[in-house]
């Protein structure tokens, strides 16, 4: 298994854009979300819930899965 080491940068964008109307907790669900479901190094777009998944742009995911 590897280990997760860092967000991609449309995910940032998307958690920087969110208001997190639960707070801090509701970001650390987010993540504990993202966690279990990536298996790599990168947490993408499409570990993130649902809701928060369509908030992306799909510009953002043609360019994250070119790096």
């Amino acid at each position: 298994m590897t280990a997760v080491g860092m967000a991609a940068p449309a995910v940032m964008e998307i958690l920087m854009r969110h208001e997190f109307p639960g707070n801090v907790r509701e970001l650390e669900n987010i993540i504990e979300h993202a966690f279990v479901l990536c298996t790599g190094a990168v947490i993408r777009r499409e570990h993130l819930p649902e809701a928060l998944r369509r908030r992306g742009d799909p510009a953002e995911d043609a360019a994250e899965d070119l790096s």
